[in-house]
């Protein structure tokens, strides 16, 4: 499916404008629309949370700082997608908006009408992870994802579709990934699988054939996860592979046993230094 319309989700914190600069590039590759959109939280949403055995003035304060913390976010939100909007109006269709309510819900319905949707990686706080934000993006919406690190680049001297790499392990969730990045790795000139499954019948070379009958060149690097974990490993071997974004399957298990044991996916949520497209 043609990528025409790009949903790009800022907080009002210093990842945005990398997000938006890479929103920005891809808008311009797919000649697709780019909308801005800032949830700026609902106090009422959270009253269940933070009244729960505190004093009337513990909770009024509370909400009064909730409150100026989601003014000056959004008021951050607001500058960095006008300055956005200042420097590429001419040629593309970029518009911004504020909404009030609970991010996940928001971002969960406008995702449905978007063909990709790209977000931050979550902070060091991982608010947004904690808030079921980044569960909302990949779980509700039916579309693609693109999470941005807060790594600042200069998107004009080398695209993240340039390179791509796929971490390949037979999975229906990186069947569906691979499937949903086929616009960006149709603009690739090399595109790394890097594999992790011994199993033939769902190996790299079955992959390789598909992806070429849409005219994509792959190259495959089989890789064993050793003593690392599995989010280290991949970063590790998508940067000596030259990889510009991994392609992957998100949550291949349980969000329970992730948020127990650790998994790929919040690892990868938590410390990708590269920017990655996930499905579920």
């Amino acid at each position: 499916m043609p990528i025409k319309s790009i949903l790009t989700l800022i907080t009002g914190e210093e990842a945005d404008l990398p997000t938006l600069q890479h929103a920005v590039q891809q808008a311009k590759n797919h000649q697709a629309q780019l909308q801005i959109l800032h949830v700026k939280p609902d106090t009422r949403d959270m009253l269940p949370i933070i009244g729960d055995g505190m004093s009337g003035l513990a909770i009024e304060q509370m909400i009064t700082s909730v409150l100026q913390s989601a003014d000056e976010r959004a008021k951050k939100a607001k500058a960095t997608a006008d300055k956005i909007i200042a420097e590429q109006s001419k040629g593309m269709q970029i518009t911004f908006q504020l909404i009030q309510g609970s991010e996940a819900n928001v971002w969960a319905l406008a995702g449905r009408f978007a063909d990709l949707i790209i977000f931050s990686r979550p902070g060091s706080n991982n608010a947004i992870m904690a808030n079921g934000g980044v569960d909302a993006i990949l779980f509700e919406t039916g579309h693609p994802t693109l999470m941005i690190p807060p790594v600042k680049r200069d998107v004009t001297k080398q695209d993240i579709t340039s390179q791509p790499v796929i971490a390949w392990n037979g999975s229906a969730q990186a069947a569906r990934a691979v499937s949903w990045s086929l616009p960006f790795l149709q603009k690739s000139t090399m595109v790394t699988i890097l594999n992790g499954t011994t199993n033939a019948e769902i190996g790299p070379a079955r992959l390789s054939k598909w992806l070429a009958a849409h005219g994509i060149k792959t190259t495959v690097k089989n890789f064993d996860q050793g003593s690392r974990t599995i989010g280290s490993a991949l970063l590790e071997e998508a940067g000596l592979v030259g990889g510009t974004m991994i392609v992957m399957g998100a949550y291949g298990h349980s969000r329970l046993r992730q948020f127990i044991l650790g998994g790929a996916t919040r690892e990868l949520l938590q410390t990708a230094s590269l920017p990655i497209l996930l499905a579920h």
